[in-house]
């Protein structure tokens, strides 16, 4: 099934501007699938919900780009990657539970929706926290990282920081210089690990393009398409592949992408 989605997702994206580019039974099974991971992998409640017996649960929190729209599905055109973290854990081992919010902040997110969350916690599970998008200060960003942290671990369970996923601009992505270096120094202070989403995303975005890396963006900027939040997914775990200290990385699967059989033929 793996397999299959990555091949279909590698033709094709879901924003309306592109839908073109996409054969109708390709197009047909992007959607489908998609279908049945926003179902299955929509933010649970009460937290914890998913949980099997005897195994951790990851909980992800964080803003629109791991999550969108109130269900979690993104048939407005845009979709969040923490819908697709599941597939590159082992099920049977490690629970993904997505609780991003669209429109938060690391400080709304806490008032508004971290109590309920917490409540779902138990010793031996994950967090995933992942925000700065809406952010608006870098010192109440850190403050807040530090909270999740010190609160997280209370709990008997494992705080992980990730970076922003990458904004886009013409086509082109770009760098996060002040969430992301808050981030990576709170990781080293506090001794958690860190997710470095952007550092796998930046020379792959940039390898593929201005043509194809505007398809990864239902608004050209910031909100992914079903593309996009599959490829950020992607990245996200290559950079949890890329270090075996990280508490996740006893939980992948292989990260090596399916390639496709293609017969070239002179026109």
């Amino acid at each position: 099934m793996r397999r299959l989605f990555v091949a279909a997702l590698l033709m094709g994206t879901m924003s309306a501007g592109a839908q073109s580019l996409v054969s109708e039974n390709v197009f047909k099974v992007i959607t489908t699938l998609a279908k049945v991971r926003s179902n299955r992998f929509a933010t649970p409640s009460p937290a914890g919900k998913l949980r099997k017996a005897g195994k951790p649960v990851a909980f992800y929190i964080g803003d629109s780009t791991m999550r969108t729209n109130s269900d979690g599905q993104g048939w407005n055109g845009q979709w969040g990657f923490g819908l697709f973290a599941q597939e590159w854990f082992d099920a049977d081992e490690l629970v993904v539970e997505n609780h991003g919010w669209g429109g938060t902040t690391s400080e709304t997110y806490y008032t508004g929706k971290w109590a309920a969350v917490k409540s779902g916690i138990k010793e031996g599970d994950f967090v995933v926290i992942d925000f700065g998008h809406n952010d608006k200060s870098a010192d109440v960003f850190e403050t807040y990282m530090n909270k999740y942290i010190d609160e997280v671990r209370a709990l008997g369970a494992t705080p992980i920081l990730c970076s922003r996923t990458p904004r886009c601009s013409s086509g082109k992505p770009s760098a996060d210089n002040t969430y992301r270096p808050r981030g990576i120094a709170v990781a080293k202070a506090k001794g958690v690990s860190y997710i470095d989403l952007q550092a796998q995303a930046m020379p792959m975005y940039t390898a593929f393009g201005t043509w194809k890396t505007t398809q990864f963006y239902q608004d050209g900027k910031l909100h992914t398409s079903l593309l996009g939040a599959w490829h950020n997914a992607y990245c996200h775990a290559l950079a949890i592949a890329a270090d075996k200290d990280n508490p996740l990385y006893p939980y992948l699967k292989d990260t090596t992408p399916a390639k496709m059989d293609i017969e070239r033929q002179a026109s």
